[in-house]
């Protein structure tokens, strides 16, 4: 069974996800992405 989940992304976000590597901004966005894909019963096997 594929899921598929839709993050919208601005090229922004997608920037600060790099530039601000140790930022704690970035890692609540990475958590908010783990917790959609949580939410969505997603199987990575």
């Amino acid at each position: 069974m594929k899921t598929e989940i839709d993050i919208n992304l601005t090229p922004e976000q997608l920037a600060e996800m790099f530039i601000h590597w140790n930022d704690e901004k970035q890692a609540s966005f990475i958590n908010s992405i783990g917790l959609s894909f949580k939410r969505s019963d997603f199987d990575g096997e």
